[in-house]
């Protein structure tokens, strides 16, 4: 779930975008919402598979960025189900990544299980939800699109690991810290 592999400058675009996220996005939560809302849905575009239209290359370059606006406008209509729908999604692509990434009947089922807990959870308590999602789904896109960028030295797994949690943690405290009071 990278936008990274495409070019080096649409990988910084997603670390900057990821940092804002991070570490401003209850702050920003109607910027946030709808950046996170693209990030999810250009994902989405670009799972769906290429025989529903034929493979046309034009449709395989604009769908992503078709859903990613869909998305990002569903994400700004309204927040409760807007927290509900991106904490969901997230824990069900965590959840499957979690169990080895691959989308089987077994993992699918608790997959969709863990969405729907998250996803109920996060509804009731908005304001808590909406600093840790956006600082652990901001984390997990500067984790990715840094190791992702091809640097020397820098493996996959121990700093994806290491830059991710680190970054979760700093925002969210930060984000706990700032916002404190706030409604």
């Amino acid at each position: 779930m990278q936008i990274a592999n495409i070019f080096v400058p649409g990988a910084i675009i997603s670390i900057i975008l990821g940092l804002l996220v991070c570490f401003f996005g209850y702050k920003i939560k109607k910027i946030a919402f709808f950046i996170v809302g693209f990030i999810i849905g250009y994902n989405l575009g670009l799972k769906v598979p290429s025989e529903w239209y034929a493979g046309n290359d034009i449709i395989t370059m604009i769908l992503p960025f078709l859903t990613g606006l869909l998305l990002s406008l569903v994400a700004l209509t309204a927040e409760k189900i807007c927290v509900s729908l991106i904490v969901g999604v997230f824990v069900f692509f965590a959840a499957i990544n979690f169990q080895g990434g691959a989308f089987t009947p077994q993992t699918i089922i608790i997959a969709a299980i863990a969405a729907a807990i998250a996803g109920c959870i996060a509804g009731f308590l908005v304001k808590p939800a909406s600093i840790i999602a956006t600082a652990i789904i901001g984390a997990y896109y500067v984790g990715i699109n840094t190791v992702g960028l091809g640097i020397p030295y820098i493996t996959y797994t121990p700093f994806f690991y290491i830059i991710t949690c680190v970054l979760a943690v700093l925002g969210m405290l930060y984000q706990f810290k700032k916002n404190k009071g706030l409604e």
